[in-house]
This record gives structure tokens, sequence and C-alpha cells, in this order.
């Protein structure tokens, strides 16, 4: 009966040891007589996140990477520990990952996405190569048609002459003005054939221009964006529609993309300098305030 008594009792301390009391941190702040205010003057954490610490409003909270800082910061000030209040933290965002994997099982197989952008560019393109390449073998076959009707014409031209002349010497000394006049008719009537075909050939050389600068103008332009943060800060930025990624910059650290369309997820605004299309986007937030940016 001792026995068991005393197990008991060792398993309700275990019990304590693993479950230690959260730290009321508005009760101590309170008895020290301090406000959310005096609070965010010493560690420039936002009233807003403070109050969500206080109480336990986790999901009103930036990312863990920050959160789990503010907890510190905020124990520190008061004097008090953070691993009771850090715990709860970890249970709340185990609790997500057990939603989120179950909402995964019942989930349905989503099909595979079809970049329609993509396909519509790729068809596009494609169209204007037929349609060049057409033109160019129209405009070849044509330029070959017309040298052969003219080199047809001539030779026609020398057999008539030859059937009705039996001698051209005899003709040319007979009427040397008429054989001259006949000999510059000939000449003329070359240029003139040609010359029929030119406007033609020209229209479509024009058209096929038109077509490849009316293709370039339809092109979206790619903005330049730079961000760079002043201190830690947390971002997912989503490019067009590529996958988002999420980036954790240092103070310091700079980068720079470019895309059509930018949607972007800051984890502490007043941490980061933003230039778009070469003009800063100013102060964006407060520290340790999330925003969230669609650009243009």
């Amino acid at each position: 009966m001792v026995d068991t008594i005393k197990n008991q009792n060792s398993s309700e301390n275990d019990d304590k040891d693993l479950n230690p009391p959260v730290v009321n941190f508005k009760s101590v702040r309170e008895s020290k007589g301090l406000t959310l205010k005096d609070i965010y003057r010493s560690t420039r954490i936002s009233i807003t996140n403070l109050a969500a610490i206080e109480n336990s409003d986790f999901h009103l909270l930036p990312p863990p990477v920050f959160t789990k800082s503010f907890i510190k910061i905020y124990a520190n000030t008061l004097g008090v520990e953070s691993a009771s209040t850090l715990a709860r933290y970890e249970q709340y965002l185990e609790t997500l990952n057990t939603a989120f994997k179950d909402e995964e099982i019942k989930k349905p197989p989503t099909p595979a996405r079809v970049n329609y952008r993509r396909l519509v560019w790729v068809s596009l393109i494609l169209v204007v190569t037929i349609a060049t390449v057409f033109l160019f073998s129209s405009y070849k076959s044509e330029i070959d048609i017309l040298k052969d009707k003219t080199i047809q014409p001539a030779d026609d031209n020398k057999r008539d002459i030859k059937s009705n002349i039996p001698d051209p010497t005899e003709a040319a000394m007979k009427d040397p003005e008429n054989t001259a006049q006949s000999t510059t008719d000939t000449q003329a009537e070359q240029p003139a054939k040609d010359a029929e075909h030119t406007p033609d050939i020209q229209q479509q050389q024009i058209i096929a221009s038109q077509q490849l600068v009316s293709t370039q103008r339809d092109v979206k332009e790619q903005y330049p964006i730079t961000m760079q943060a002043r201190e830690l800060t947390w971002v997912r930025i989503t490019l067009d529609d590529k996958q988002p990624h999420e980036i954790l910059l240092q103070p310091g650290e700079k980068i720079e993309k470019s895309a059509t369309d930018f949607i972007i997820d800051i984890g502490n605004a007043g941490g980061i300098d933003i230039v778009f299309q070469g003009k800063s986007l100013g102060i964006l937030g407060k520290q340790g305030e999330v925003v969230h940016l669609k650009l243009p």
C-alpha cells in the first residue's frame, strides 16, 4: 500500500516536471506597473504581437522563427523564464502539423496544373514561325515563276526571228533602221514585265515584317525588384505562376529578382527596404509586423 502511494506521488511529480506552469506575462507585467507601450519601447516588439503572446493567440503571430525570438525577449524583459511559454507554442505548432497531415490524407490528389500562359506563347511562336516560312517559300516560288516566264518569251522570240528572217545579215543590210528599232523594242519589254510583279513582292515583305513587330509588342514586360534587409527578415515570394519560396534575409543581405507578377509576404515590415522599377516603396510597416504585397 505504501509503495503504491509512493508510486502515485512520484508519477504526479514527474507530470509536474513535464508540464511546468505557464508564466502569465500579463500578470507579471501589471505587477511591475508596466504597460504594453513600455515593453514596446524597450523591446521594439509591436503591441499587437505582445498582446497575442500574453493571450496565447498564437495564430496572430508571425512565422515561428520570429515568434520564438519575441517570446524569449519578452520573458527576459520581465525577468521570468520562457521555456513553459515556448513549450505551449510548440504544442500549438504540432496541432497545426497534425491538422495539415490529416487534411492532406483526406484531400484528393489534385490534377497537375497546366500553364496556359506558356502554352499560348508557344502556340503563338509556332504560328508566327510557320507563317514566316510560308511567306518566304511563296516569295521564293514566285520569283522562280517570274524567271521562267521571263526566259520563255525571250526564247520564243528568238525562234520566231530565226524562222521569219532567213539571213539576219541580209535584213540588216536592206533595212538597218527597222532592224535597230526591233532590237530596241525587244530589250524594253524585259524591264516592263519585271516591274509588273515588283509591287506584289514588296507587299508580302511588308506584311511579314508587320507580323514580326506585332509579335514582339505582345511580349509582356518584366519588372525588376530589389529587396535589402536592415534587420533579420523572413520573406516568402512568388514569381509569376511559379512555386513560392521562403528566404530568411540577414541584416545587410540583398536579393534581386525580375518577373511579370510578384506576390510577397514579409514577416518584419520595418526591417526591409524594397525598390520596385527603380523606385523605393518606402516604410512598409512596423518592426515585427507582417505585410502582404502584390506587384505591380
